[in-house]
C-alpha cells in the first residue's frame, strides 16, 4: 500500500498492460489521430518521455489532425522535463505550420506561434495572418 505522498506506480502498470494493444491497433489503422493522441496522451501523464517522444515520431507525419498536432506542440512548450530552447520549440512549430498549417481550423496553432514569437504588434500579426491565406488559397 503506498502512502499519499508516495508516487502510484499504478499508471505505468496499465500502460504496460495496453501498450500492445495499441501498437496491434495501429497496424490496422495507422491514421488513426485520436488514438495516437490518446497513447501519447497517456506516456506523458506517466512521465514516459522517450515512449511519448516516440509516438510522436511515429504518427505526426501520418496523421494531419489538428489535436494531435496540437497535443505535439503543448508537449514540446510545456511538457518535456528538460525544457527546450526557444529554437527548437520554433523549429517544431515550423514543422507543424509545415505540415497543417493550411488548414482553416489551424488558427490557435498560428495564436501560439505568433505567442512564442512574442509577436503582438498589429502590424505583425496582419503579415502572419496573410501568410496563413496564402498558404490555404496558393499551396494546398
Amino acid at each position: 500500500m503506498t502512502s499519499a505522498s508516495e508516487p502510484s506506480q499504478e499508471p505505468n502498470y496499465h500502460l504496460h498492460q495496453i501498450r500492445p494493444f495499441f501498437e496491434e491497433f495501429f497496424k490496422i489503422f495507422p491514421t488513426a489521430g485520436k488514438f495516437w493522441k490518446l497513447y501519447a496522451e497517456c506516456e506523458i501523464k506517466a512521465q514516459n518521455h522517450v515512449q511519448a517522444q516516440q509516438i510522436f515520431k511515429n504518427c505526426l507525419l501520418l496523421c494531419p489532425q489538428l489535436d494531435l498536432w496540437k497535443t505535439y506542440l503543448q508537449y514540446i512548450r510545456f511538457g518535456i522535463n528538460t525544457p527546450l530552447s526557444l529554437e527548437d520549440q520554433i523549429k517544431a512549430f515550423d514543422f507543424a505550420i509545415q505540415h497543417i498549417g493550411y488548414d482553416m481550423n489551424a488558427a490557435d496553432i498560428w495564436s501560439n506561434y505568433l505567442d512564442l514569437l512574442g509577436l503582438t504588434n498589429v502590424c505583425v500579426v496582419f503579415y502572419f495572418c496573410s501568410l496563413f491565406f496564402y498558404y490555404c488559397f496558393y499551396c494546398s
